[in-house]
């Protein structure tokens, strides 16, 4: 599953995917959300990484929202482990927040 947030200036894209794969020991579901440049050939960087998928088909685990274009919220829902969460990239301020508790991640940067 892909889900896009362009900024609204246009410049850069975040996008998320969730991935869950199958068969016999392959069952392990992630989510990653990259942060990128709307134009040129570089690649994506990762910005948010964490090993639960959806709660159930066709869900997206992460919500995307840009405050300002230099502020990019990411928010998920439910107790999650995070492997990864970058607190800025490309000049973007990241903040994460856990919807289910209504706060801020530590580590998070806020304006």
């Amino acid at each position: 599953m892909v889900c896009r947030e362009p900024i609204p200036d246009g410049k850069m894209i975040a996008t998320a995917y969730t991935i869950q794969t199958s068969g016999i020991g392959t069952g392990d579901p992630g989510t990653s959300v990259y942060l990128n440049w709307t134009t040129g050939s570089q690649s994506p960087t990762i910005i948010l990484s964490f090993a639960e998928g959806p709660g159930e088909p066709g869900n997206m685990n992460v919500g995307m929202n840009w405050l300002t274009p230099k502020h990019l919220e990411l928010t998920y829902k439910g107790r999650r482990m995070l492997d990864f969460q970058a607190v800025k990239c490309h000049g973007v301020d990241i903040s994460v927040r856990d919807l289910s508790d209504g706060t801020s991640l530590e580590g998070s940067r806020t304006r």
